[in-house]
């Protein structure tokens, strides 16, 4: 009876060991594969902030300088408006030229305060988008 205990024991021992080693090797790849696609999805989601980060700024610069431009126009609109308007330095020009010279003033500005505005707002809108 002794003979087959030990005869039992000696194969469950050389059973465990035979594929122990492989297995103790695959271990370590493992851990290692779940290392590195770890450490390449954290760098994947930094690359989507940087990308996020990078298209904000890019609109944010357009619209600033678009609001910048608009500012420029507001400025040449009320020089036309108070320095350049017809008929201080000579004869006033007919009524109905005066009308449309108004009413294109009129009309410059209306589009002034738009194009201003949704460039300000632009620039608020991405920034706000940016928040990760």
């Amino acid at each position: 009876m002794e003979e087959i205990t030990a005869a039992a024991a000696a194969l469950s021992s050389a059973a465990f060991d035979y594929n122990r080693a492989n297995y103790i090797f695959d271990a370590r790849m493992r851990w290692g594969r779940f290392n590195t696609g770890y450490s390449m999805a954290m760098a994947q989601t930094s690359q989507y902030r940087e990308d996020i980060s990078d298209l904000t700024e890019l609109t944010v610069t357009k619209a600033d300088t678009y609001h910048t431009v608009g500012t420029i126009c507001f400025v040449l609109n009320f020089q036309l408006i108070m320095a350049g308007r017809l008929g201080v330095h000579g004869p006033s020009p007919p009524g109905w030229i005066m009308g449309l010279y108004w009413t294109n003033i009129c009309t410059a500005l209306m589009f002034l305060v738009t194009f201003t505005w949704m460039a300000m707002h632009a620039g608020a809108r991405a920034t706000a988008g940016a928040a990760y």
